[in-house]
C-alpha cells in the first residue's frame, strides 16, 4: 500500500465517523417521541393527531434556518 492509500483510507475513516456522528445527534434530538407532537400521515399528509404544534409553529422560509440571525428574511408575496 502506498502513502496515498493510507492517507484515502484515514480520511475515509474520519468521514466516516463524523458521518456515524452527525446521525448519532441527529436520532438523540429527534429520536423520542413527545406525548404532545402531532401525528402525520406522510402519504396522505394528513393531520392525524391535533395537539397545536403545526398549528403554534412559527413559519418558516426555505433558507431561513442557514441566514444570519441578524439578516432580514425575504419578502412573502
Amino acid at each position: 500500500m502506498s502513502a496515498l492509500d493510507d492517507e484515502l483510507d484515514r480520511a475515509r475513516e474520519k468521514s466516516q465517523v463524523r458521518f456515524r456522528s452527525a446521525f448519532e445527534a441527529i436520532f438523540t434530538k429527534y429520536g423520542q417521541i413527545d406525548e404532545d407532537d402531532d401525528i402525520i400521515d406522510l402519504r396522505t399528509c394528513e393531520l392525524i393527531v391535533d395537539n397545536g404544534r403545526m398549528r403554534n409553529a412559527k413559519p418558516v422560509e426555505l433558507g431561513d434556518l442557514t441566514r444570519p440571525v441578524d439578516a432580514p428574511s425575504s419578502p412573502r408575496p
